[in-house]
């Protein structure tokens, strides 16, 4: 079922993050969103410790019973320290809840701080812990290397296709994706007067090539998405109407395009990190 592939995004949880999203500022409205959300059969949620209430709010409505995965900084941290944030989250998040923990700072840490992180894995047999990335040169180290991870999280789009080759990899030695980002925070989104990318000339190709075709940004992205490989996709959201019709369109037929030619090389648009 395509609800099994999607994952509540929760970045913009007060004071949220990204280019064009604007932030939750209530817990009500984060409320109902959890609601549509389990009435959408979505079964999972992704969050982290910095991502401003994200978690205290999930865990003051454990009821909805999301598996989560959140996500903590490893960097400079000893085994005890890293215990101490999974601890933490699970406090936060309801311990029946965390099912994955993902480093949020892998490509920042060095291999001592990587080594205490996956150590973890024999405290917590329960737990999948995996590593988020940005850069692929990272994720062909970790496929290269003799302790591969089950888990990454990857950004990943129409417009940042520079995982793709390394997809049929993972999947030939079970490593699960999670795709982010797949709509850059609403930055293919050229009819948005927050967009601070909408006169870049790759949204311009974006937009050229929906007009000529008469579908829409969201309806390519989508549809690139689903003709991956990519396990899960973590969606983001402002409002609970947002999300519903989110879904919507993951579920609804896929576009033709020529997604090779739509792909952006600007790290300025394409990596998360450079968004402010």
């Amino acid at each position: 079922m395509l609800s099994e592939r999607l994952v509540l995004g929760t970045a913009q949880a007060k004071p949220g993050y990204g280019v064009t999203i604007q932030s939750i500022q209530q817990e009500s409205e984060f409320f109902s969103m959890l609601k549509v959300a389990k009435q959408l059969d979505i079964q999972w949620i992704d969050t982290a410790q910095n991502y401003g209430l994200a978690e205290s709010w999930i865990g003051k409505n454990s009821e909805f019973h999301f598996q989560v995965a959140s996500k903590i900084a490893i960097k400079g941290s000893d085994t005890a320290g890293l215990k101490k944030g999974v601890e933490q989250s699970a406090i936060e998040l309801g311990r029946n809840q965390l099912r994955v923990v993902f480093a949020h700072d892998w490509e920042e840490s060095n291999p001592h701080d990587r080594e205490n992180f996956l150590s973890l894995q024999k405290d917590y047999s329960h737990l999948k812990f995996g590593a988020s990335l940005y850069e692929t040169s990272s994720l062909k180290d970790l496929l290269s290397s003799e302790c591969v991870l089950p888990i990454v999280q990857i950004p990943f789009s129409v417009l940042n296709q520079s995982f793709l080759p390394l997809l049929e990899n993972c999947k030939n030695l079970g490593i699960e994706v999670w795709a982010r980002s797949i709509f850059l925070q609403g930055a293919i989104d050229y009819h948005s007067i927050r967009n601070p990318f909408k006169d870049h000339p790759d949204i311009i190709k974006l937009a050229d090539s929906c007009k000529r075709d008469f579908v829409t940004p969201f309806q390519v992205a989508t549809s690139f998405a689903l003709s991956s490989s990519v396990d899960k996709f973590v969606i983001g959201f402002e409002n609970a109407n947002q999300l519903d019709e989110i879904v919507k369109l993951f579920n609804s037929p896929k576009v033709s395009a020529n997604f090779g030619e739509l792909a952006s090389a600007d790290p300025d648009l394409i990596d998360p990190r450079r968004w402010k």
